[in-house]
């Protein structure tokens, strides 16, 4: 079994292709010259960033697995981590560890959703033209909250904008009860604690309608990039 994943694709009533929030999020754009920054320090240095990115992306994928495998009572099996190298492995084990810790502090349950544990739960927003794939819908102490993890070095405003905003606007338009929205930055890094941000419903009303307006001000831009890049191919 390969962890490797076909690039999820939604398509709207009428089978059409549409963007998904993840995509839209890019449109953001804040985080570049870090990347480009980082990935010059790494030719500085002699080495590969393209390597060291996707081992990184490998363990924080890992670590996901995981969480998610924990919350539906198995483990990941030895075919999967066959797949990696042993200091993957143990930096995956770090986040999950994270994780852990937070749910002996909390009233921690996965929910379901159409019959099913919900996790990766896909869904798609005829309303707005965008699709999305919510990591984990959970029950935290009492509140059915949108849960979604980051296995990088941080939470940055275009994880609200992802989450507090895309999510949040196709799970309401699925009429999703939620009362809360967590993203959870699980570090790799046992000199790091795990990094929780929880918006709710009603006291964050206006950071969640900021970051829905920036989300859908950013779908705009990508369908009107779009129709140019398609005027360009005539």
């Amino acid at each position: 079994m390969s962890l490797l994943k076909a690039k999820e694709l939604y398509r709207n009533i009428l089978e059409e292709i549409l963007p998904g929030v993840t995509t839209v999020t890019k449109e953001w754009g804040e985080n570049t010259f870090p990347l480009m920054f980082w990935a010059w320090d790494c030719g500085m240095k002699g080495e590969d960033f393209r390597k060291k990115s996707q081992k990184a992306a490998d363990a924080g994928t890992l670590g996901h697995l995981m969480i998610q495998k924990w919350l539906v009572g198995e483990k990941v099996s030895k075919e999967i981590l066959d797949q990696f190298t042993q200091q993957q492995i143990e930096l995956a084990e770090t986040a999950y560890l994270q994780w852990m810790e937070f749910e002996s502090q909390h009233k921690v349950k996965l929910l379901k959703f159409d019959g099913k544990p919900a996790i990766e739960i896909k869904l798609v927003s005829n309303n707005h033209g965008f699709g999305g794939t919510i990591d984990m819908l959970m029950d935290i102490d009492e509140c059915i909250t949108i849960t979604d993890l980051k296995t990088g070095s941080g939470i940055y405003p275009d994880h609200v904008i992802q989450v507090a905003g895309g999510y949040t606007l196709v799970a309401d338009e699925h009429t999703i009860p939620w009362k809360k929205v967590l993203i959870a930055n699980v570090p790799k890094d046992d000199n790091k604690k795990l990094n929780i941000k929880i918006l709710d419903r009603q006291e964050d009303a206006l950071i969640i309608k900021s970051a829905q307006d920036i989300f859908l001000s950013l779908l705009n831009v990508f369908n009107n990039k779009m129709s140019i890049k398609d005027y360009l191919k005539r």
